[in-house]
Parts: structure tokens; sequence; C-alpha cells
């Protein structure tokens, strides 16, 4: 173990070396992993429960995000899902576990599961990605595989409310090998960005079919 003294000199030669830069835009910050000044007055915090508003039944027991999809969390978001940008993942990442710090208990965490054809494309399920890390650092087992994907779907982005609804309705399934695990179970999906709530919702809904006890939702960020 590195006794504290000599810590804190290794952290200032690092700083010398690698200033710290803000993990939104770029630009160099006081702390490391911090949103800078002008960032920081930009982002929209969220608090409390979102109300997912859905034409039927509502099977997340609760929805909460980070911050408001906008500003530089919208573009180190896609810089992170579509360019591979990973200066701005340890922040994702603390904001995050953060927010389940005032979420209930879970016996497990799990994640979207995302087209195979979409990963190649992509390189990363973000969704996936932030869950296993969040789940390892606060100690929650990860299983990516809890679900599966009973047919194919459109992409979301650009789609009307409606549209996304339709896209996603009973397009996801409990893997029959995991149903036995997620039995009587508390369970907490996360994905980076939550717009109507329908996927978040669809994934719930195959989980309790699945056994699960409650399916709550963490993601990122939220549209409004």
């Amino acid at each position: 173990m590195v006794p504290p003294f000599y810590s804190q000199i290794l952290t200032s030669i690092a700083d010398l070396i690698y200033p710290p830069r803000c993990p939104l835009c770029g630009e160099l910050t006081d702390l490391r992993d911090a949103a800078c000044g002008a960032c920081e007055r930009r982002l929209i915090r969220l608090e409390g429960a979102a109300h997912v508003d859905l034409p039927w039944r509502i099977w997340i027991g609760s929805a909460r995000s980070c911050f408001a999809h906008d500003g530089p969390i919208k573009r180190a978001l896609w810089s992170f899902k579509y360019e591979g940008e990973m200066h701005s993942f340890p922040f994702f990442r603390s904001s995050l576990a953060k927010e389940l710090g005032r979420m209930g208990g879970y016996d497990l965490v799990t994640a979207v599961p995302m087209q195979a054809g979409r990963i190649v494309g992509r390189g990363i399920n973000a969704g996936a990605v932030l869950a296993g890390s969040v789940a390892r650092r606060l100690g929650i087992p990860f299983d990516r595989a809890a679900l599966t994907r009973g047919r194919s779907t459109r992409r979301q982005v650009g789609l009307l409310r409606e549209e996304r609804m339709k896209n996603v309705r009973g397009a996801f399934l409990p893997r029959p090998a995991f149903e036995g695990r997620v039995e009587g179970r508390r369970v907490l999906l996360i994905d980076d960005v939550m717009t109507t709530g329908a996927t978040l919702n669809e994934c719930a809904r195959a989980l309790i079919a699945a056994g699960a006890e409650l399916v709550d939702a963490l993601t990122l960020a939220r549209a409004l």
C-alpha cells in the first residue's frame, strides 16, 4: 500500500505530465474527472424518478436519470457511443454510481441488449459497458445476457414517439437459461439514454415474466 504522502506526490507528478481535462469538452480543469466550470453550468442534473407515460402497462418500478440529454452530456455521450472516445467514461461511471447510491439495494444489474449487427458497426454497447463498470465498482453482480432480442427492430433515432413505442413492443425476451437466476430478485436495468421509456419498459416486462420481483431503470441521460 502506498503511503498517503507518496500517493499525493505521485498524483502531483501525474497532473504535471497529464494535466486534468474536462471529461466533457477536453479543456484544462482543476480536478481530474470533473466537469469544467463552463460545462458544469450547462449541465441539467435531474432529481427524482421520471414519469413513464405509455399507452399500456408500466412494468418499471422506478426510472431515474442523472442528466438531461442535452448540451455537453449529449455531445460527450455521442462521442463515447459512436466514436470510441473514452475520456468521458470515468465521469459517466461516477455519475451513475452516485445516482445508484440514492436508490434501493439490488441483487443484479443488467443492460438493454443490442442487435449483433449494430455492435459490429458501432463497436460497443454503451449501456452494457456502463452497467458492467458500475456494477463492478459497487460490488453488485452483473449479467449482460439476461435478455435477448426476440426480433429485429429499427433504429430508434429519428423515429416519432408513437413509432418508437411500436418499434420495441414485444421485442425482448428473457433467455431461458437465465430465468431461474432472476426469480424473486430485485433487478436494476441500466442504459445510456431514456427517451419515451418504451425500450426500458419492454425489457422490464421480459424480466418480470422471468420471475423478477422488481425492475428499476437507471440511465445516464433522459430526453426532456
